[in-house]
């Protein structure tokens, strides 16, 4: 299975505020705590702002949007960006923040509509366009979502995570030939990422370039010793290419890692069927 990089997220404090006249505790508190003491100082000083101040409330109820957001209470933070918006139209920031909420409550429509309106208030900003290449991927739309990651690479061209997804894109639809040109691309930047080795790897096996997927895995298997399925991975080639005492040795070491990972959560595999089906083949794969 490729390894698809998901949404961005950009949990930023605003400082801006902290210039403004007559600050309370509770207004440096909401910058400075996390978890629910932020969250109570941030709606201290919500409560505590004149109404006039419309600057300081933004960025208080900005600051409790990122505070709601790390905790999982997406919905209230959306609620808490849209009072930015109210108040300062033009913060992109709250937007995109707005898409990544939707997104991880998997509205992808409404997570599509917050990333454009980002775009419209800032077209330079490369994750915006990042994060609509991988809304527009889960809503099926890939032809949109290759141009919404080109725009990010545009603006960004050590965006290593929107070269990967092209990749990983590009591959699904056959392309491979560009495929190829977007991971390379991507090893430009990131010369140690192990899940770019492991989506190389993939794409050199499709391909029938068998040694340099080989390669590939061994590259991913060096920088990450515990990625259990690029070592399975690779035993599958080895046994393909009648290479038994190879593919015995690489099953042998994906079990391993798998019964290593078992011993610290014993629950791994109940939770994932997929994998568990891989640990019990090449179980039965590295037997004699």
């Amino acid at each position: 299975m490729r390894r698809l990089l998901g949404i961005s997220l950009l949990w930023i404090f605003s400082p801006i505020w902290v210039q403004a006249q007559g600050l309370t505790k509770a207004a440096d508190d909401c910058t400075k705590l996390i978890g629910d003491q932020g969250i109570l100082a941030c709606r201290d000083a919500i409560r505590l702002a004149p109404p006039s101040d419309k600057k300081s409330l933004s960025n208080y109820h900005y600051n409790l949007g990122i505070l709601l957001g790390q905790a999982g209470r997406y919905d209230e933070a959306i609620q808490n960006y849209l009072k930015v918006l109210e108040m300062t139209p033009t913060d992109s920031f709250a937007q995109y923040n707005i898409g990544v909420c939707q997104g991880k409550l998997s509205r992808f429509e409404a997570a599509l509509e917050a990333y454009n309106k980002a775009i419209v208030l800032d077209a330079t900003y490369a994750p915006a366009f990042y994060n609509k290449g991988v809304t527009l991927d889960r809503l099926n739309r890939q032809e949109d979502a290759l141009e919404a990651y080109k725009k990010a690479v545009s603006l960004k061209p050590d965006h290593v995570n929107a070269h990967m997804n092209m990749g990983v894109l590009l591959s699904s639809l056959n392309r491979n030939d560009e495929a190829l040109r977007a991971y390379n691309e991507a090893l430009k930047y990131a010369p140690n990422d192990g899940d770019l080795f492991f989506n190389l790897a993939l794409l050199f096996k499709k391909m029938g370039r068998m040694e340099e997927a080989i390669q590939a895995y061994r590259n991913a298997l060096q920088i990450n010793p515990g990625d259990a399925e690029a070592s399975y991975n690779v035993a599958l080639i080895f046994d393909e290419l009648g290479r038994k005492g190879e593919a015995k040795a690489a099953f042998t070491q994906a079990v391993t890692i798998w019964n290593s990972l078992i011993a610290s959560n014993p629950g791994y595999m109940v939770a994932n069927e997929r994998i568990k089906s891989l640990y019990e083949n090449a179980k039965l794969k590295q037997l004699p």
